[in-house]
């Protein structure tokens, strides 16, 4: 026995349905599409978390930058307070 079923639908029709299940589930997560004032809204938390997520990376990035560049600095410090302690 077979669990499959087959429907005719047309393209208009298959558009329809799924977009009410994107709705739907859209919906679900307080996402509401209806309202272009809530669209908007949502754009714009994107826009803000993308932002904000950039602005973590490059923080980070220099952050790392700065730390790799005192090691260097320490490094080469010892080496040369090594060679004026052994010239004196």
């Amino acid at each position: 026995m077979s669990d499959q079923v087959t429907i005719t639908m047309t393209k208009d029709e298959l558009a329809l349905l799924i977009r009410g299940a994107v709705r739907a589930e859209f919906d679900r997560i307080g996402l509401s599409v209806e309202d272009a004032e809530n669209v908007y809204e949502a754009r714009e938390d994107f826009r803000f978390t993308r932002k904000l997520r950039v602005a973590i990376d490059r923080a980070s990035g220099w952050i790392g930058k700065t730390i790799l560049t005192a090691l260097v600095a320490g490094i080469f410090a010892l080496i040369a307070k090594g060679v004026n302690i052994s010239l004196k």
